[in-house]
């Protein structure tokens, strides 16, 4: 049988399309399992964030134990017990005020100690740890805030004070049990802005090193809210996250 020229033609126009459909087909099914990848890692995280010590627990979560660790005392001094409250109201839905311009829905990061007599400036607040002071002054929502990052890395975020304790500067080394400040009710507009809502401390506690082993996973999906590929370098840039502390103060009351 001779083959003509248009047959051969025929023929390779066939095999460009069988391996350009193979081709296609590979790249959907890559495409579906990033993409199932990606849900899971966003439930484990979600779930990991939400319940980090019990989740921590049971998945052997190495920096949910680094946190354990390095909480040594609750923000306040245990005198104040009988008139400070806090529930879990980490990641309920948030906006600043009813008359204020921004109405923008905002998950909630932390924990709300409330202070009963609702008077600013009466209880001491005091670091749950050792770190060094990395932020210090005026946020729209924490008002007046101090940030410290320990030596594992974590990040605690105490806001919504009415001072801070003298001399204290960014940079400076603190002890667990070191006095920062006041509780107040500082916040939701410029700086200086007070009595926006009644007094309490709000407790923030965020990580930034969560890594691949510790959650199980054999790839992260890129681009979905805990990092991001730089095009310059093709490299995971990492970012502090909020984790919920109440299952941490809660241990720290017991």
């Amino acid at each position: 049988m001779r083959w003509r020229f248009p047959h051969i033609i025929e023929l390779i126009i066939l095999f460009l399309a069988v391996g350009f459909a193979i081709q296609w087909g590979e790249h959907k099914i890559r495409e579906q399992a990033l993409q199932n990848t990606t849900q899971l890692a966003e439930q484990k995280l979600d779930a990991f964030r939400k319940s980090p010590v019990a989740y921590g627990k049971k998945h052997r979560i190495a920096i949910a134990n680094t946190i354990t660790e390095e909480l040594c005392n609750l923000p306040y001094p245990k005198t104040y017990s009988s008139s400070i409250s806090f529930s879990d109201s980490w990641g309920a839905e948030r906006t600043i005020n009813a008359d204020s311009a921004d109405q923008s829905v905002r998950m909630h990061e932390g924990c709300d100690l409330m202070y009963a007599p609702n008077e600013p400036g009466q209880v001491p607040i005091l670091s749950m740890t050792e770190g060094v002071v990395e932020q210090k002054g005026w946020l729209t929502l924490g008002g007046y805030r101090i940030g410290i990052r320990s030596q594992g890395g974590i990040y605690y975020y105490y806001a919504h004070m009415a001072s801070y304790a003298a001399n204290l500067e960014v940079g400076d080394r603190v002890k667990a049990g070191q006095f920062l400040g006041f509780m107040g009710n500082t916040g939701y507009g410029k700086e200086g802005t007070t009595g926006k809502f009644a007094v309490h401390l709000h407790v923030g506690i965020y990580v930034n090193q969560i890594t691949l082993s510790d959650l199980h996973l054999s790839r992260l999906a890129l681009n979905w809210g805990f990092c991001h590929v730089t095009e310059e370098n093709n490299s995971m840039q990492w970012y502090d996250v909020s984790v919920n502390p109440y299952p941490y103060l809660v241990q720290l009351q017991q």
